[in-house]
C-alpha cells in the first residue's frame, strides 16, 4: 500500500501537490478518490504524460492523451458511442460554416468536416 498525499500550500489551491510515497508526481491535471466500506481506499491521477515514478499497490496512473493523435482517436470513439453528441457536432459546424456563401457548401460538407476532424477520412 502507498502513503498518499495531496497537500495545497495555500487558500486558493493553485500549486497543488501531489505525492506518493513522499514523491512528487508531476504534471497532474486530477485526482479521483474512492472508498468503500471496508475497502482501500483509491486514488486515480489524470496526468499529461506517464509520469516518472515506480508505484505498486492501489494507485492508478491514468495518462490522458499525450498528443494530438491520441486526442483525435478518442474524440472518434466518443462521437462513434453517442450519437445524439455527433448529430449535435455535426449540427455545430454546420451553424458555423453559414458564413461561406452557400453555393460553396453542399448539405454533406459539415459532416465531411466532422469525419476529417474525428479521423474517419
Amino acid at each position: 500500500m502507498n502513503r498518499v498525499e495531496i497537500k495545497n500550500p495555500n487558500e486558493s489551491c493553485s500549486g497543488t501537490k501531489c505525492i506518493i510515497d513522499g514523491k512528487d508526481i508531476p504534471n497532474v491535471i486530477s485526482v479521483d478518490f474512492h472508498v468503500g466500506v471496508e475497502e482501500i481506499p483509491e486514488f486515480t491521477f489524470n496526468t499529461a504524460g506517464i509520469p516518472d515514478i515506480d508505484v505498486m499497490g492501489c494507485v492508478v496512473i491514468n495518462p490522458l492523451p499525450t498528443n494530438l493523435q491520441e486526442a483525435c482517436r478518442i474524440v472518434a470513439n466518443e462521437l462513434k458511442k453517442h450519437g445524439e453528441f455527433y448529430d449535435t457536432f455535426v449540427a455545430s459546424v454546420r451553424s458555423s460554416i453559414h458564413e461561406v456563401p452557400e453555393e460553396m457548401w453542399s448539405g454533406e460538407l459539415a459532416e465531411k468536416i466532422v469525419k476529417r476532424i474525428s479521423g474517419e477520412e
